[in-house]
């Protein structure tokens, strides 16, 4: 697939972004950071818009984030090397050449035609104001930062997108997309083995349009933040900063997940109780007759399963019932949709296509059928995750599902929030 971006695109994205202003006579953007004083405001000319579109017209498009031509491969990175600080995203670039097989490597910031094409995809999915008020409170430090050594145009639009970095592969000798990804995975893991990096390529925009979304739905500036005014758990809070800061859909599923879990032996002991207290108080009942005794066992059991002779909850119950107690489902529906209108629309057509999810109308009137379908779609997808084993028909492979996982993400995030912030207290 083509990139199919002009420079007429180029220009347009460019003004939306920035807030630029167009000036036609001298053929270039101008536009200005807040906080910056400058004598002259940034310049983007009309020429560099054309050159890049020039350039991407001899590049293929592939799985979202790929560009690729004969000569260079270019492919959106994800670091999770956050105490690696001097490497990759945080320091300089990490260069390397290989001249016996005529490839050269580079993790850093990303080139023009790459930058400027992230900035056009990205923008097809979230409005470009909220890409830039994403990007823009530390971007705009930075930016402000630097005094009288403000960088070009081109420059500072590379400092005001959020956080994108590439690794891209340049090559004396034509290759295909099959053999630059060969390259590509063999470096990212001679990183990882010799330098405890972690750097994975990402085939989607999906985190940086999530992160977008959610800084919207938001308020981004601690001028507009209160003081807290409730008490919350701390092991709640320390899953939900985990899943925050990562940006492996994995690690996020799994520790909104353990938000969930944290209460499950809790739920199912207070419904257990209540059931057997409802049980021996009926008139109906009596300690004397055995089949009483017998169904009072019985209703016990229903809760519970034994695993190495040690008694142990049925985590699909006790899901069902912390879904019940914490989280509303109309205010689900509201927040997804507010997140991305399109949302709740997939979830009630599409199962999980990994895990087979159970697809669920959030809006449905049969709470309890609801509540039930919701429960079966995240605990299958967690058993995906946990349980990958080779031969298993539901089984989550990293990366080549990351796509997919990511869309669980915001129903997972929510559902974490309405349970952090169900069992929490007033402030005393």
């Amino acid at each position: 697939m083509s990139t199919e971006l002009t420079s007429v695109e180029i220009i347009q994205v460019l003004e939306d972004f920035l807030r630029a202003t167009r000036d036609d006579e001298t053929k270039e953007l101008k536009f200005s950071v807040p906080g910056i004083t400058q004598l002259e405001p940034f310049k983007f000319p009309y020429s560099t818009a054309e050159r890049v579109a020039g350039v991407l017209a001899g590049y293929s498009v592939f799985e979202e984030t790929i560009l690729q031509n004969p000569s260079s491969y270019e492919v959106l990175i994800n670091d999770e090397s956050s105490l690696r600080v001097g490497y990759g995203l945080r320091g300089e670039p990490i260069l390397k050449d290989d001249p016996e097989h005529g490839v050269s490597y580079k993790i850093g910031a990303p080139s023009d035609e790459y930058m400027l094409f992230a900035l056009y995809r990205v923008s097809r999915s979230v409005p470009l104001r909220m890409i830039r008020r994403y990007a823009s409170p530390m971007m705009n430090r930075r930016l402000r930062d630097l005094g009288e050594n403000v960088p070009s145009g081109m420059d500072a639009v590379r400092m005001l997108l959020p956080r994108i970095r590439t690794l891209k592969i340049e090559s004396k000798k034509s290759l295909d997309l099959q053999q630059f990804a060969i390259f590509a995975n063999s470096f990212l893991f001679q990183l990882s083995y010799n330098l405890n990096l972690s750097f994975d390529e990402e085939r989607s925009w999906s985190e940086i349009i999530r992160n977008s979304r959610l800084v919207a739905m938001r308020r981004s500036s601690i001028d507009d933040i209160e003081a807290p005014k409730r008490r919350y758990v701390a092991d709640l809070v320390f899953h939900y900063q985990m899943a925050v800061a990562s940006e492996n859909p994995v690690l996020q599923y799994l520790s909104y997940y353990h938000i969930a879990e944290h209460f499950f032996e809790d739920v199912v002991n207070e419904e257990m109780l209540e059931a057997v207290r409802s049980r021996i108080t009926s008139p109906a009942f009596s300690y004397k007759r055995k089949k009483d005794l017998g169904d009072l066992v019985t209703e016990v059991k229903k809760r519970l399963s034994i695993r190495a002779d040690n008694l142990a909850i049925k985590e699909l119950d006790a899901l069902k019932l912390v879904l019940k107690k914490f989280v509303s489902l109309p205010e689900l529906a509201t927040s997804l949709t507010t997140f991305d209108p399109k949302l709740v629309e997939y979830y009630r057509t599409t199962e999980v296509p990994f895990s087979k999810g159970d697809a669920i109308d959030l809006t449905a009137i049969d709470l309890e059928v609801v509540s039930a379908r919701l429960a079966n779609r995240i605990y299958k997808t967690r058993n995906s995750i946990v349980h990958s084993k080779e031969g298993e028909k539901a089984r989550y492979i990293p990366f080549k599902n990351d796509d997919e996982l990511g869309r669980e993400i915001p129903l997972m995030r929510f559902i974490g929030e309405a349970i952090t912030i169900g069992s929490s207290r007033v402030l005393e």
